[in-house]
């Protein structure tokens, strides 16, 4: 960029600076949006349309020694 942008934090954390694995949209096609790729302290377990979503520590994660919660559960 030539000059500051202000919104480009907000970009980024929105949809449109959502970071995309290719190969995941690839093999999943269509469906991609059902068995997202996580990249932090908890691995993708389950989603229940219109009822939750699951997620469980992920047990390789880089600062596993600060990750505290075994599960995360969204209840609808």
């Amino acid at each position: 960029m030539s000059e500051p942008q202000r919104a480009l934090i907000a970009t980024l954390a929105d949809r449109a600076g959502m970071i995309v694995s290719p190969k995941a949209a690839k093999e999943m096609g269509d469906k991609f949006g059902t068995k997202p790729v996580c990249a932090g302290p908890y691995k993708f377990i389950e989603r229940v349309a219109q009822g939750r979503i699951v997620f469980d520590r992920f047990a390789d994660y880089w600062n596993k020694g600060n990750v505290h919660i075994d599960r995360v559960e969204s209840c609808r």
